[in-house]
C-alpha cells in the first residue's frame, strides 16, 4: 500500500473504493487531445491488482502524449474515439449472446489480440466508420481500455500488435475533419479473395474456425468442445448441403432448431434434451460469429434463433399439458357461455349471455384453429380469406394497418380452415360486428389474453395448474387433428410445423382442397357445445 501511495495519478473513489488512473495532460497538449485529462477505471477494488492494471494505464497514457506531441495525432478528438470504443463494446455484448456482460464473467469473451481487431474491423465496417492508421492505433487502445478486466496484461504490445494487423484491415480510408489520413486501402485482389471464400460451403471453414477457437491441435485431435463442435456441424451440414456460407440465412437455422426438436438422442432415450439443443444452437451461433468478423457473411443468421424450454416437456407433461374432454366440459360451461351477471362478473351466474365479449370468442378460435395466442390476437379482418369454396384463416407477418405483427418460426406461416362448428356459433357474425368497432383493423382487442387466461379465468374456475395453460388448446387441436388424418404434412402445414423433406415455409403455397377439408374431422367427441348456439 505504502508503493501505491506513491504512485503518480492513482486515486481510489472514496464511496465505491474502486481505483483510478486520472492523468494530466500538459497545456501544450491540451489543444490537441481536446481534454484537461485522461481519466481511466482500473476496474478494480483489489489493491494487489492495481500495479498491473496501473502499469498498462500508465502505458496507455504516455503513449497518448508521445503521439500528440509528435504532431501525427489524427483529426478526430481523442473523446469521440473513446465513444466509438464504448459503443463498440456494447455492440460486441448483443452480437456474442454466449458472453454475459453483468454476470461473473465481464470481459468481452475475445480470446486474442487478433480477435479484438477483427471485431473493431467489423463493427467499424457495419457503421461505414472510417479511420486513418493513426486514428485506428489509438481506437485499439481505447477498446483495451474497455476490455481491460480480463485481458490488462497484453496492452504494452499493443502498438506493435498493430503495426503488424494494420497490413491487412478493411478499414477504409476517409477525409476526418478536413484532413486526408493515410491507411491500408483494400486492394481488388483481396475483395475478390472475400468473394471467393464467401461462395465456399461453411464445412470447409471448421477446421480453421476449431484451431482459432482452440478445439482441434495440429495432430488432428479435438478436445471435448470440439467433438461437440464437429457433431453440430455434421448434422448442419445434412440439412444445408454444400450451400455456400454467404448463402445460409435465418430460416436455414430455424429449419436447423426444429430439426433438432426431433432428433433422437445417442443414447436411444427418446428426442435431444434442452441442454443439448441449446449447446447445438449456441454452437451454430459462435462459428456465424467468427465468420462475420472474417467477412464471409453480412450478418449472423443464428443471432436470432431461440431455444424455448417449453418444447422440452417429457411424454407425461405433454399428456399433461393438454385439455380433457372434461377440462373442455368446464371451460365452456361457465358463466361466461351459459348466464353471467355482466361483462365485469363474468364468474357469477346471472342471465346475460355474452356473445359480444372479445374473451367469449377468444377461446373457441383457440380450441377450433389450434393457433397460438400471440396468433390469434393479432389476426385482422384481412386475415379472413376464402379459399377452396371456405373460411380459412391466413397466418402471417404482414399487416395492412400498420400493426405489428410477429411469427415465431418461418413455417408459421400458413392458412388455417375455419371449421364448421366456429361459423355455426356465429363468429363470422360477431367479427361483422367489430368491423363497425375496430379502429385498428384488428378482429380482437389490443388485450393481455395471456395474463387473462392464464392468472384470471382458469383461477377464478379453479383450474389453474402448472401446465394448463391458453397454449394447452393447441396441444388439444393437434391431438385432434391427428386423429383426424394420417398426412403427416398435412397436419404440419395446418400446425405451422417445420417438416423436414418438405421446406420450411409452408406458406409458399395454397392448402390443396383436401388439406383444408381435414378440419371437417376434426372432432371432440363427447363435448356438446349445442347450448352456444
Amino acid at each position: 500500500m505504502e508503493g501505491m501511495a506513491k504512485l503518480p495519478y492513482l486515486q481510489k473513489h472514496p464511496r465505491t473504493g474502486m481505483y483510478w488512473f486520472r492523468g494530466l495532460v500538459p497545456k501544450e497538449l491540451q489543444g490537441v487531445l481536446g481534454r484537461k485529462e485522461i481519466i481511466e477505471s482500473l476496474r478494480t477494488k483489489d489493491a494487489s491488482e492495481v500495479p498491473a492494471r496501473y502499469a498498462d494505464a500508465r502505458k496507455r497514457f504516455e503513449d497518448k502524449l508521445a503521439l500528440a506531441r509528435s504532431g501525427d495525432w489524427p483529426g478526430v478528438s481523442l473523446d469521440a474515439i473513446e465513444i466509438v470504443a464504448h459503443h463498440w463494446a456494447r455492440w460486441h455484448w448483443e452480437t456474442n449472446p454466449e458472453v454475459d456482460p453483468l454476470g461473473s464473467n465481464r470481459g468481452l469473451g475475445l480470446g486474442s489480440e487478433c480477435e479484438l481487431v477483427e471485431s473493431l474491423k467489423t463493427y467499424l465496417a457495419s457503421r461505414d466508420i472510417r479511420l486513418g492508421d493513426q486514428a485506428f492505433q489509438i481506437l485499439v487502445g481505447c477498446a483495451t481500455a474497455e476490455h481491460h478486466e480480463m485481458y490488462g496484461g497484453w496492452a504494452p504490445d499493443v502498438d506493435q500488435l498493430v503495426r503488424r494487423r494494420l497490413r491487412d484491415t478493411c478499414v477504409a480510408v476517409a477525409p476526418n475533419a478536413g484532413q486526408q489520413q493515410s491507411a491500408t486501402e483494400v486492394s481488388p485482389q483481396r475483395l475478390q479473395s472475400f468473394k471467393e471464400k464467401a461462395a465456399r460451403p461453411f464445412t470447409s471453414f471448421l477446421d480453421e474456425f476449431l484451431r482459432a477457437r482452440g478445439h482441434l491441435d495440429a495432430d488432428g485431435n479435438y478436445t471435448s468442445s470440439g467433438k461437440g463442435y464437429k457433431k453440430t456441424f455434421e448434422r448442419l451440414a445434412k440439412l444445408v448441403g454444400e450451400k455456400p456460407i454467404a448463402d445460409i440465412d435465418t430460416y436455414d437455422i430455424e429449419s436447423f432448431y426444429q430439426k433438432l426438436l426431433v432428433t433422437s438422442s445417442d443414447k436411444g432415450n427418446g428426442a435431444l434434451a434442452y441442454d443439448s439443443v441449446n449447446r447445438s444452437i449456441s454452437n451454430i451461433r459462435v462459428f456465424f460469429t467468427w465468420a462475420y468478423a472474417r467477412h464471409l457473411i453480412d450478418e449472423n443468421p443464428a443471432r436470432k434463433v431461440t431455444v424455448e424450454r417449453t418444447a422440452f416437456a417429457t411424454a407425461n407433461q405433454k399428456g399433461d399439458r393438454v385439455y380433457s374432454i372434461d377440462d373442455l366440459k368446464r371451460i365452456f360451461n361457465v358463466p361466461l357461455y351459459t348466464g353471467c351477471l355482466d361483462e365485469h362478473r363474468i364468474y357469477e351466474p346471472g342471465s346475460r349471455i355474452l356473445r359480444g365479449d372479445h374473451r367469449y370468442w377468444f377461446p373457441l378460435v383457440g380450441l377450433y384453429t389450434g393457433m397460438r395466442l400471440s396468433e390469434i390476437a393479432q389476426l385482422e379482418f384481412d386475415d379472413l380469406i376464402v379459399l377452396n369454396g371456405r373460411v380459412h384463416f391466413s397466418v402471417n407477418p404482414v399487416s395492412k394497418n400498420g400493426n405489428k405483427k410477429n411469427l415465431k418460426t418461418a413455417s408459421a406461416v400458413r392458412q388455417v380452415p375455419m371449421h364448421n362448428d366456429l361459423e355455426d356459433l356465429g363468429f363470422l357474425d360477431w367479427v361483422e360486428g367489430r368491423k363497425l368497432l375496430s379502429k385498428d383493423g384488428r378482429i380482437f382487442l389490443g388485450f393481455n389474453y395471456s395474463k387473462w387466461w392464464n392468472a384470471v379465468f382458469l383461477v377464478n374456475i379453479k383450474m389453474k395448474t402448472r401446465t394448463k395453460v391458453f397454449h394447452s388448446f393447441r396441444h388439444t387441436f393437434a391431438d385432434a387433428l391427428r386423429a383426424a388424418t394420417d398426412n403427416a404434412e398435412t397436419r404440419d402445414r395446418l400446425m405451422g410445423h417445420f417438416r423436414q423433406g418438405t421446406g420450411a415455409l409452408y406458406g409458399s403455397r395454397d392448402l390443396l382442397p383436401h388439406e383444408s377439408d381435414v378440419i371437417d374431422s376434426v372432432a371432440f367427441p363427447g363435448l356438446d357445445l349445442k347450448h352456444l348456439r
